[in-house]
């Protein structure tokens, strides 16, 4: 029986543009004609789960178990390619009929700025790859240290979402696996809503991860001034998001060469670490930094 993680989240397929035209350019540009830019335009598996995945499988021998839905077009077929060529497991991919999967497109301006448009009906508010009677016999086939749930599979849900997130929740503390909540999208308060309404109905998280302002913004601590150094403030958020739980990750871009980690659970303590941002970006990075956490903690 392999040591797992179940990972619960969207997957989708990133059509990514690196132009040279700096978004504050964009104003000046003419209406109502095309505008033509030479670029750098790749197309690459993306999406909560796919990025968490490969984060998990780089940094630890967890194998990482997929939950997520796709449709039966091409791009699901690229997406559940893309699964094999990585040796993650398929059996918790669903493959919904008759349905396109989500395509996210990203233009990258020089610098920081991006233009991301998603769709704005995904397939997972047309089926919950995550129902339990659907993974049952893939969580009971190995030894699941710890559930990683998506905050974006409560954006915009319905009645049976929360049930089948309820379910899912459930069982997984029936079977003591802690559930791991990362807080996205990072507008978490105003798209989702508050945290203590959302646990209320479908159960706890065993351990919050998120960006620092998203914490802050529900309540966890508060924001800094503008240049001020924000590692005190994300201990203290750390802090407050730890408290009745297992820990808290709390990520947050401190500088525009680096990120920053805040890492607080019974078992570790506190702990912070810096780290150096990619000549290829951020990409993956708050992914990469959850991993360092959980593994801080004593999960992964």
């Amino acid at each position: 029986m392999s040591n797992a993680a179940l990972v619960v989240g969207e997957l989708c397929l990133d059509v990514t543009a690196q132009i040279s035209v700096h978004s504050e350019a964009l104003a000046s540009l003419p209406h109502n004609a095309d505008v033509v830019t030479d670029g750098a335009i790749t197309l690459t598996p993306g999406g909560t789960a796919w990025l968490f995945a490969n984060a998990l499988a780089s940094a630890t021998e967890l194998v990482p178990l997929i939950t997520a839905a796709v449709g039966t077009d091409p791009a699901g077929d690229l997406l559940a390619a893309s699964l094999a060529e990585q040796g993650f497991p398929a059996v918790g991919l669903l493959r919904a009929a008759d349905t396109r999967s989500d395509i996210v497109s990203i233009t990258s301006f020089p610098g920081t700025g991006r233009l991301l448009a998603r769709p704005a009906e995904k397939v997972m508010r047309k089926v919950q790859a995550w129902e339990w009677d659907r993974i049952a016999h893939m969580v009971t086939a190995h030894d699941v240290r710890f559930a990683w749930v998506s905050g974006y599979i409560f954006e915009g849900c319905d009645t049976a979402a929360l049930d089948t997130t309820r379910k899912l929740f459930r069982h997984l503390r029936d079977r003591t696996i802690p559930i791991v909540l990362d807080l996205v999208p990072h507008d978490f308060v105003n798209r989702v809503g508050h945290l203590g309404h959302l646990e209320a109905d479908v159960g706890p998280a065993d351990v919050l991860v998120g960006e620092y302002l998203t914490l802050a913004r529900l309540g966890f601590g508060k924001e800094t001034h503008a240049g001020a150094d924000a590692r005190p403030a994300m201990l203290d958020c750390a802090r407050m998001a730890a408290h009745g739980r297992a820990g808290a990750v709390v990520q947050h871009r401190t500088s525009p060469s680096h990120y920053t980690l805040a890492a607080v659970g019974p078992r570790l303590g506190e702990q912070v670490i810096d780290r150096e941002i990619p000549p290829s970006g951020p990409r993956g990075m708050g992914d990469d930094l959850a991993v360092t956490g959980l593994r801080l903690l004593g999960l992964a």
